[in-house]
């Protein structure tokens, strides 16, 4: 059965995912975490994400390869890329991969709100 409003994180920054899973819980948003792309695509529940919020730049597969894996597997949830690493042609990037939103750190909590709201089709969080 799917749960309802459930936000996969991936971050290999352990303080990030900490976070954000504070953050997000206290919208009443579930909320799984990954500390790797390698670990989202292990993980046995991907029918039950809503959407993905990723870092883009991480060890192993970076946000754009997690992305393309996980259409390649037929998996559809809006993905939310977060990025540090503002370079040039990442949001034409973003776009052509298919992402929601890119989300350039530092950012608002109420960016990421809207983000999740509109990839989940749900009210505004306030």
């Amino acid at each position: 059965m799917k749960r309802e409003r459930v936000v996969a994180v991936v971050d290999d920054d352990e303080s990030v995912r900490t976070a954000l899973n504070s953050l997000l819980k206290s919208f009443d948003l579930e909320v799984d975490l990954f500390p790797s792309a390698e670990a989202l695509l292990a993980h046995g529940g991907l029918d039950e994400v809503g959407c993905l919020l990723t870092d883009v730049v991480m060890p192993g597969l970076d946000g754009f390869q997690l992305c393309r894996e996980l259409r390649a597997r037929g998996y559809t949830f809006p993905v939310i890329f977060m990025t540090a690493h503002k370079r040039e042609g990442y949001a034409e990037m973003a776009a052509q991969a298919g992402v929601a939103c890119l989300l350039n750190k530092p950012f608002s909590t109420q960016d990421m709100m809207r983000c999740i709201a509109q990839a989940l089709r749900c009210p505004p969080f306030v």
